[in-house]
Order: structure tokens, then sequence, then C-alpha cells
């Protein structure tokens, strides 16, 4: 009945909230909480915190909460509306505190259910939570953070769930062309940088602050398996994108990518000789 289903989505929505403590609770220190400061918590505190550790306690229990908001999300995405966890989510910009606890982890389990977290509020769509410039700003963190080559924590698999997540980002702006702007902007410094630049200039101005998304793709991009083909799938529906805006096409002519891009595909290609030559041997020992 309709009552039963508003009762339901009251009592996700307070597990949802109870959730979120729970996380602030494990992570924020407590006269920080007494005065009502959780979202202002310093980087610092999380990077010295040993509650992040691999194996410990609150690792286990942050985990467990990631895990449970992902699912109340799912569940409620099922149901119909009022969808009260995730206005929490967006309200108390729970985004927020799942960046800078992700982002400094130290267990690879934490990394992938907060993958999962950011992939369920981007999938709802209600909250259009991809028009929102706080999201963005802090799900690159995260990503820029966790998804690069100098993080151990991170296993292939996370790091595929990571670049999908990426793909799906930019299979949204080819699709809604008006979240763009929220994605990529130029900025004064990368205009200096592109006056000097001389016209005869084969490597083009390097601007990752502008398009922080496309440079994870481009990072990605030699890969094979999984990683390769999301990075390179994105990347073809971000450029795609650049057709429908003239500030995306003369940036991307402008940038470095097309350098970056060519070193990463050659890289990508140099491989396949090497697996040819692999795969012959097995046929040749099989046969």
């Amino acid at each position: 009945s309709r009552l039963e289903s508003k009762r339901r989505a009251i009592r996700n929505s307070d597990l949802c909230a109870l959730s979120a403590l729970t996380i602030k609770f494990e992570c924020v220190p407590v006269p920080r909480l007494w005065r009502h400061e959780a979202d202002d918590v310093p980087q610092e505190t999380y990077e010295k915190s040993p509650l992040l550790q691999p194996a410990s306690f609150a690792a286990e229990t942050i985990q467990a909460a990631f895990q449970r908001l992902t699912t109340l999300l799912h569940d409620e995405a099922r149901s119909p509306a009022p969808h009260l966890c995730l206005q929490y989510a967006s309200n108390a910009q729970i985004y927020v505190t799942v960046s800078r606890i992700g982002a400094v982890a130290q267990n690879e389990g934490i990394i992938r259910e907060a993958v999962a977290l950011f992939a369920a509020l981007i999938d709802s769509e209600e909250e259009d939570f991809l028009a929102n410039e706080h999201f963005a700003k802090y799900l690159m963190i995260f990503v820029d953070r966790t998804c690069g080559s100098g993080n151990f924590y991170v296993g292939e698999d996370t790091e595929a769930d990571i670049v999908e997540l990426l793909f799906g980002i930019a299979a949204k702006i080819r699709l809604q062309p008006d979240i763009l702007p929220i994605w990529f902007a130029t900025s004064a410094r990368t205009d200096a940088r592109r006056t000097m630049r001389k016209k005869d200039d084969f490597v083009g101005v390097t601007s990752k602050e502008d398009f922080p998304l496309c440079y994870q793709l481009i990072d990605h991009v030699h890969h094979d398996g999984r990683i390769g083909d999301f990075s390179r799938t994105g990347l073809l529906y971000i450029f795609e994108s650049a057709s429908k805006s003239q500030a995306l096409e003369q940036w991307i002519v402008e940038s470095d990518l097309p350098t970056l891009m060519a070193s990463g595909l050659g890289a990508l290609y140099g491989r396949l000789s090497r697996f040819d030559i692999f795969e012959r041997s097995d046929a040749a020992v099989k046969c």
C-alpha cells in the first residue's frame, strides 16, 4: 500500500542517515562532531588517522557502512517516490566524506565500496549529481588519489571499476551536453600558457585542471582488457561531445591530448605482436 511504501522509505532514510553518521564518527575527531563541523575536516586528519590502515576495526566498519549506503540507494531506486535516502545523500553531501575517506584509505575494500557508492549516486539521476560542480570536484579528487600508478592498494579489478565509472560519466556527457561545463572549464592560467606557446610546437599545452576526467581516461588508454576498453570508448564519447562545443574542440586541438593518445595507442599496439607470438607458441606446443 501507499502508506506502507512511505513508512519503508522513512525507515530507509533513517538507516541511511545512521550509516552516514557511522562513517563520520569513525573518521572525524569527537570535538569536531560536537561543533557540527564534520564537513570541514582537514585532509591531514585522514592522512594521520590510524583508522584507515589495511587491518583495523574502523576500516571494516567504514567498508560495511559504505556497502549499506549503496544497498539502501539501490533498494530505494526500485521503490516509488519519495526517495528520502537520495535526498539526504544530496543535502548532507555524503560524497564529500566518501571522497575524503576513499582518497587516503590504505584498504582496497574501502576504495571498492566508495566506487560502488559513487556509481549508485550517479545512476540515480534524480538529484542530478552530475550537474553538481561540488560533486564533480570531490569525485575527481577521489579518482586522482586512488587511480594513479602510485597507489599500491588498488588492484586491477578495482582500477577497472574506477575507469568504468569515468566511462559512465563520459557517456552521460555525450547524451547531456548541458552538463559538460561542470566537468570541463578553461582557466586563466591555461589561456596564458596557450598565449606563450609557439605555433610550431609539436606538443600542446598540458591542462589537467581544465578537464581532469579526460586526462584520467588518457592515462589508461594503453591498457588492454576492461580498463583499456572503457578508457578508449570514454575518450571517443568525449571527442564526439567536442562537435557540440567549440570551446572543447579548440581545447583538444591545442592541448597535448593528441600526443598522449598517440603514445598510449602506440604502447598498446606495440604489445600486439608479442601477444601473437605467444599465441603461436602455445598453438605449436599443443600440436
